[in-house]
């Protein structure tokens, strides 16, 4: 049986394939491919086209560029599911400690806590999910998510701060509520009532 030219198969797949552990997967799946196509009679070089044609017909690039898109499209969806968990957590626990607040039950501090920290956190998986799919959004979504999620993360800190005393927190929860009221709110509200005239006209 013909020699099979190992180190010709790993410079093909090296200079095509950036991803260290995708290169070795590819590389072993093609050997073993080409390996197999040889036992059956194929010479080394209509084997070698026919596996890379089988396992890549527009070219082995094409399978880095899958491999990425499923990988971010996974983390996207990860990160979307873990923003409104937070998201859900944070509300529930900051209505809750108003109302044992207001009530003059013990408790409030700690559950403004949860809720600030899971607002906080709700902030982090948005701006990591805007991070990622910045390409899909136009220039204004950018800055108008971005402004939304500093205000938010501004008014997280400062209410944490407030809680343990430290300095900067009313300085912090007075910017957060200013980008709040006058950015976030009326660009949302000028967006969602553009959406519905032109929906009802």
């Amino acid at each position: 049986m013909e020699e099979i030219h190992y180190e010709e198969l790993f410079e093909l797949v090296n200079s095509e394939i950036s991803s260290e552990k995708l290169r070795l997967e590819v590389y072993d799946h093609v050997c073993s491919c080409i390996e197999f196509l040889m036992e059956q009679g194929a010479d080394f070089n209509s084997a070698k086209e026919e596996a890379f044609l089988e396992l890549a017909p527009k070219g082995l690039h094409q399978i880095e560029n899958e491999t990425f898109i499923l990988l971010t499209l996974t983390n996207s969806f990860i990160m979307k599911k873990l923003m409104y968990f937070c998201g859900l957590f944070a509300t529930l626990f900051i209505l809750t400690g108003f109302v044992v607040r207001w009530m003059h039950w013990p408790g409030a501090t700690a559950f403004m806590f949860m809720g600030n920290s899971f607002l906080f956190l709700t902030m982090f998986f948005s701006a990591s999910n805007l991070i990622m799919n910045r390409k899909k959004l136009s220039s204004l979504q950018i800055a108008q998510s971005g402004i939304g999620i500093l205000s938010g993360a501004l008014i997280a800190v400062g209410t944490l701060f407030k809680i343990f005393h430290f300095p900067t927190a009313n300085i912090q929860i007075m910017l957060g509520m200013c980008l709040l009221i006058a950015v976030v709110v009326p660009s949302y509200f000028w967006q969602f009532y553009k959406r519905s005239v032109l929906t009802t006209s």
